[in-house]
């Protein structure tokens, strides 16, 4: 993922970041995550330079099995 990030940057300058509704309305860990997102795109100080688009996840999937619920395309743990 962070080459991913890395590329987006570089390529089109622009950063689309699907954020649980825990991080996007909790201060701290959303600063964790926008410090996350700055060092993976190569902006150790700030993302100033970095187009970034913050949306609120909306879609989820359950497990059919466990029925346990996450974030649809999401292949990390929140």
């Amino acid at each position: 993922m962070p080459r991913e990030l890395q590329a987006a940057a570089l390529n089109t300058g622009a950063i689309r970041v699907t954020l649980p509704i825990s991080v996007a309305y909790d201060l701290d860990k959303f600063q964790t995550a926008l410090r996350n997102i700055a060092h993976q795109t190569g902006h150790n100080t700030c993302t100033s330079g970095v187009d970034i688009t913050f949306l609120t996840a909306r879609e989820y999937v359950v497990d059919p099995a466990s029925l346990e619920v996450t974030i649809a395309g999401a292949g990390a743990q929140f």
